[in-house]
């Protein structure tokens, strides 16, 4: 499948795609895992930068409120139905 790019980023994401069908399921589970580690340790280093003085227990529990207003978010755009209409909607 050949697909216009626009921009390096582009590439790489249509890369990355084609690659990720390549993958066995327990490859693209591990993987998965990892981007979530990676996503969860630049949370948490991010508001290590906004919020120097909390100790570590309060920036656990910070990144915890994130997180559930990231599920949250996910969890109503896939009631409405998750599509760009809805996408729409939800940033008015």
């Amino acid at each position: 499948m050949k697909i216009p790019e626009n921009t390096q980023m582009d590439a790489d994401y249509w890369r990355d795609i084609e690659r990720a069908k390549q993958m066995t399921p327990q490859e693209r589970v591990r993987i998965g895992h990892e981007l979530f580690e990676r996503a969860i340790y630049l949370m948490t280093q991010g508001l290590k930068m906004q919020y120097p003085d909390l100790s570590e227990a309060e920036l656990r529990e910070l990144r915890r409120e994130r997180l559930a207003r990231i599920q949250k978010w996910e969890s109503r755009d896939a009631q409405i139905g998750g599509n760009c209409q809805a996408g729409a909607r939800l940033a008015e």
